[in-house]
């Protein structure tokens, strides 16, 4: 029995699939090539398929350019051809794109779809609704891709990454989805919005906020925006909208305000103040602190006779610190600031029912 990586096999099980794919992988190849030489040949087109990692043969490639030439004017055939119909002393076809405005619909090669399957498993929820759901056929255009040649090792790749979080996994919180339509609708277009929103304590009120950003932490998605009343930017979980509204009055954004360096701050909670952290660390935590260090300017001195080590570094005084420390006790004990020691030892004796 032949191997199910052949065309010949494959293909009777997803023809619709493995044809059109191909066919747009072949018309991806001759538009990109034809920018970097003047005709294209079956055998420039063979060599980039399978440099892709798949699994395809000259007679295909050629089938194919035979099609898709009666379907695309823009696809170009140079030939130069005796009475017979065959190439004139050995010379190749040669295919090249003549469009300037017009652009087909293309495959993907393997990293393209590999970057897109990652992006629709892990961030899919971060994108504008608008976007996701433009965006909805190219994901499964990048899952066809790889699974076209789910025997070839290379497509395997979908399978052979993944994303582990380093904190116990939970299930995402529901959101309602009008919430992210109107939500992402008033970030595009910069305006404030009307929202009935319920805080951690289960107190409810509307409030109009002006956003800001989203910000991504596993496992909920939320907002940084500026309550009226208020002028410090502020964090909203989206699941704790239950309805919203478009208000369609331009948004106002505080001074010198970046995303980037609020949720680097304040994107684990907490007083996101730079505190300097002393502490002692068993030694095999102190060579996990070699190998990932706690910021740039950490300092480990070397073992004492008990196999401890001393700790000096800069760190963000947040939730994220606190459960850090908390998941290695027993293998650090902190010296300063005293407020994080008393701290990490209050919740030790609560956690112990003391």
């Amino acid at each position: 029995m032949k191997s199910a990586s052949n065309f010949r096999i494959a293909m009777p099980e997803q023809p619709a699939i493995a044809t059109n794919q191909r066919r747009n992988l072949i018309l991806d190849a001759v538009r990109r090539l034809s920018k970097t030489r003047s005709w294209v040949t079956q055998r420039d087109l063979l060599a980039d398929l399978r440099g892709q990692g798949f699994d395809v043969q000259k007679h295909h490639v050629l089938r194919d350019l035979r099609a898709l030439i009666g379907i695309h004017p823009e696809l170009e055939c140079h030939t130069d051809e005796d009475p017979s119909g065959r190439p004139r002393k050995g010379v190749e076809y040669g295919y090249r794109w003549v469009a300037r405005d017009a652009t087909p619909e293309t495959g993907l090669s393997i990293p393209e779809a590999l970057s897109l399957v990652l992006v629709s498993r892990y961030l899919k929820q971060a994108l504008p609704a608008t976007l996701s759901g433009a965006l909805g056929k190219l994901f499964e255009r990048a899952e066809a891709t790889l699974n076209l040649q789910q025997k070839n090792g290379v497509a395997n790749w979908s399978d052979m990454v993944g994303v582990v979080v380093p904190a116990q996994p939970m299930l995402p919180p529901k959101i309602n989805p009008e919430v992210i339509q109107v939500v992402h609708r008033a970030l595009i277009a910069g305006e404030q919005f009307r929202g009935v929103y319920r805080n951690i304590n289960g107190e409810e009120g509307e409030r109009v906020l002006h956003p800001l950003g989203l910000m991504v932490r596993e496992p909920s998605l939320y907002l940084v925006a500026v309550c009226n009343g208020y002028e410090d930017p502020r964090i909203f979980a989206l699941h704790r909208f239950s309805s919203v509204k478009r208000e369609h009055l331009p948004a106002t954004r505080p001074t010198g305000f970046s995303l980037a360096e609020y949720l680097e701050r304040q994107g684990n909670f907490g007083s996101g103040e730079w505190i300097l952290l002393k502490a002692r660390v068993a030694s095999k935590l102190g060579r996990i602190l070699e190998e990932t260090p706690l910021g740039p300017d950490q300092k480990l001195s070397e073992s004492d006779c008990d196999g401890w080590r001393q700790l000096e570094v800069r760190v963000r005084d947040n939730w994220q610190l606190t459960l850090w420390l908390l998941g290695h006790c027993g293998q650090i004990y902190i010296v300063l600031p005293d407020r994080l020691r008393e701290q990490i030892c209050l919740r030790i004796e609560s956690a112990q029912g003391g």
